[in-house]
């Protein structure tokens, strides 16, 4: 388990956790996933080392004695980031934003022609609930990390909504993608 970080398009450097296996088995599921290649051996292997990833990253987490009050997930269809967040949720009791994110369309955030603009202005909608003034600490949860976009995005729209400047933001991902 790895804690690194991670520059985003928008120029801020922020702190990474995350949880690959040694066998690479979550990288090989994502990657078949987000190019329409779901092979059903990668699933089954997948789902077998999830908990032990769950685990792995909550554990991760809590070593690095890292503070957060907020954690939000970017909005998907596939739900992928949902088993870290119920992990990271029944350990920490925070307030959870994901619910204030929907997508109103099918832009891919690792696509090169996908900017970081097109996802805010296009993509992600945030109806803000009143919490965003009192974040001091947001962990982004999401499965997979690989141009930071989706995050860059979500941060935005989130400050736009209230949150301080200054809040600290951290992601916590199954895999870190190159």
């Amino acid at each position: 388990m790895t804690i690194s970080s991670i520059t985003l398009p928008t120029a801020e450097t922020i702190t990474v956790f995350h949880a690959t296996d040694k066998n690479g088995i979550a990288g090989s599921y994502f990657n078949g996933k987000r190019l329409g290649i779901t092979m059903p051996t990668t699933l089954q292997l997948y789902r077998a080392v999830l908990p032990k990833l769950q685990n792995a990253l909550v554990q991760q987490i809590e070593e690095s004695g890292v503070q957060f009050d907020t954690i939000v997930c970017p909005p998907s269809s596939g739900n992928d980031a949902q088993p870290y967040r119920e992990a990271i949720l029944s350990r920490w009791p925070v307030i959870d934003l994901t619910d204030t994110f929907t997508r109103v369309g099918k832009m891919k955030a690792q696509r090169l022609e996908t900017t970081v603009d097109d996802l805010v202005n296009c993509e992600f909608v945030h109806a803000p609930n009143g919490n965003e003034h009192s974040i001091k600490s947001i962990l982004i949860i999401d499965e997979a990390i690989a141009t930071g976009k989706s995050a860059a995005a979500m941060i935005e729209l989130l400050r736009r909504a209230g949150m301080p400047a200054d809040a600290q933001v951290s992601i916590a991902v199954c895999s870190k993608m190159t």
